[in-house]
């Protein structure tokens, strides 16, 4: 190590020693206040010994991030340190970004255009499904990795990308400007009507314009003569908290507590109510599907809908998780997400799972229904989770390799009078047993198993394929709607809208 770089390191081993000192000044007077010092003392001359006599270099900044991150440990799972980097990828997570709103599957040195964002950047210019992209800015995909196209797509300093495609319908080849927007991808997965009275909205996440979606959603359906609905809420794992707020809000009227937080500051303790000018929605019959992997906010909306009477929750228990987080960004660019505060359903229910004060603890809605305490929410009418047939691994393993979108693709490419359907087919499309056969057999090739698994795991190949048709013919939207049409879990919460219902009677 040169002179200069050991110089360097030993004045931040110094630093750490000076801050530590400045932080001790501004503790309050406690009595443990000599102990805290002789700690903060401690802590820089084992940073110092490492930097000095350890066996191998190690760099000092590192050292005290892992030293930063293991107070962290002490206290719970959800309160972390980010370095600048991780702290910038955590808030791209929840800001706008730019590119051309595609998804695509790669294979054979070609991007294959599996989505498109409605009324996105690349779907205004003539971007359609099945497209394959064979150059981005006039450089070969095939000698593009993967980080560096998505960099190309997404991160561009151009106001527009330069995309080569083959349109494998009509053997053309074209040139495409797409301009780069600011991109918010939607929250709301699929709307539609799965029977002549049953509505249904996939919500992903919610950002700041998923309230907005909702509404649009919502006015769809109500269109469409909806007079039931069901809102599935399954891996919805939360985001920005005003806008779950704001979900929840469209199914109360006025004046109904939606939530509240307690911590030991005062800013932390907080309390949100509905307001009835923003419920748009009529009292009509509400199941919500939730499951193991529904969290934070969205568990926020399902307490609420549960405690209120609302509606039905259906599925299996949520995660369980309803602390707040707050941050505090630091002037290096890092940033501390430190738990400040639980959050509460209208009961005083705790829905984070470690609750344990809460676990004997029984609530009871305003008619008369027991609800339990800490551990998530508990639905009202528990599913059995279904397994897929095929081994786990190997199904993962085509879904990942694109290997049902790849038979999808080719199959509409060779039939592309199936373009023409409109979405309102969707319920009742089916792919030809002819294919299913074809695929399954060379899927199944040297697999011995009983006739009644063979069957089941053919079931699910053509489960698969037709979800990923749907997804070629109309997209994000078809190929969710197709699952919410197959899913068992829907078919029963379809069954149960009596009991729903009964729960509106003088609500």
């Amino acid at each position: 190590m040169n002179t200069q770089n050991r110089r360097l390191r030993r004045s931040l081993v110094t630093g750490c020693a000076a801050i530590c000192l400045l932080v001790l000044a501004a503790l309050p007077a406690i009595p443990s206040s000599q102990q805290m010092f002789n700690k903060w003392m401690m802590l820089s001359l084992i940073l110092e010994k490492i930097e000095r006599f350890y066996i191998e270099e190690k760099n000092p900044e590192q050292l005290l991030d892992a030293a930063l991150r293991g107070i962290l440990t002490e206290l719970d799972q959800h309160s972390v340190y980010l370095n600048s980097d991780e702290y910038s990828t955590w808030k791209r997570r929840y800001q706008h970004q730019s590119g051309i709103g595609i998804k695509y599957n790669r294979s054979n040195g070609l991007l294959t255009v599996i989505s498109l964002m409605e009324n996105g950047p690349a779907a205004r210019a003539g971007v359609q499904l099945g497209d394959q992209i064979t150059h981005i800015k006039s450089r070969s995909v095939s000698s593009l990795d993967n980080l560096s196209i998505q960099n190309l797509l997404s991160q561009s300093a151009d106001t527009t990308i330069l995309l080569t495609i083959e349109r494998r319908q009509s053997g053309q080849v074209k040139n495409i400007r797409v301009p780069v927007e600011p991109l918010q991808p939607n929250s709301i997965a699929a709307a539609g009507m799965l029977n002549k009275e049953t509505g249904y909205i996939k919500l992903l996440y919610f950002h700041a314009g998923t309230p907005a979606e909702l509404d649009q959603a919502i006015q769809s359906l109500n269109q469409s003569q909806m007079s039931q609905l069901i809102l599935d809420l399954r891996d919805n794992q939360g985001g920005e908290l005003d806008a779950g707020i704001e979900v929840a809000n469209r199914f109360l009227p006025g004046s109904r507590l939606i939530a509240y937080t307690k911590g030991r500051s005062i800013q932390a303790n907080k309390r949100y109510v509905s307001t009835a000018s923003r419920s748009l929605i009529p009292n009509l019959p509400l199941i919500v599907l939730v499951n193991e992997q529904t969290a934070s906010d969205a568990e926020i909306v399902a307490g609420a809908i549960q405690d209120w009477d609302r509606g039905l929750i259906a599925g299996q228990n949520t995660f369980g998780k309803a602390l707040v987080q707050t941050e505090y960004p630091m002037q290096d660019g890092s940033a501390l997400l430190l738990t400040t505060a639980r959050f509460y359903t209208p009961l005083g229910r705790s829905i984070q799972r470690s609750d344990s004060e809460q676990n004997a603890l029984t609530f009871k809605t305003p008619k008369g229904r027991v609800l339990q305490g800490a551990g998530g929410i508990a639905p009202d009418l528990m599913l059995s989770q279904s397994k897929t047939a095929l081994p786990d691994n190997f199904y993962q393993h085509l879904q990942n390799e694109g290997r049902f979108w790849q038979v999808a693709d080719d199959y509409v490419n060779r039939h592309p009078q199936l373009l023409l359907l409109a979405l309102s087919n969707a319920s009742t499309f089916q792919v030809p047993d002819s294919l299913v056969n074809a695929v399954a057999n060379r899927l199944l090739a040297g697999q011995r198993s009983a006739k009644s698994t063979e069957v089941l795991q053919r079931q699910i190949i053509k489960q698969a394929l037709t979800i990923e048709m749907a997804g070629r013919i109309w997209g994000d939207q078809g190929r969710y709607l197709l699952m919410a049409f197959q899913d068992t879990w829907v078919q029963k919460a379809i069954a149960n809208f009596q009991q729903a219902r009964q729960l509106l009677s003088n609500f």
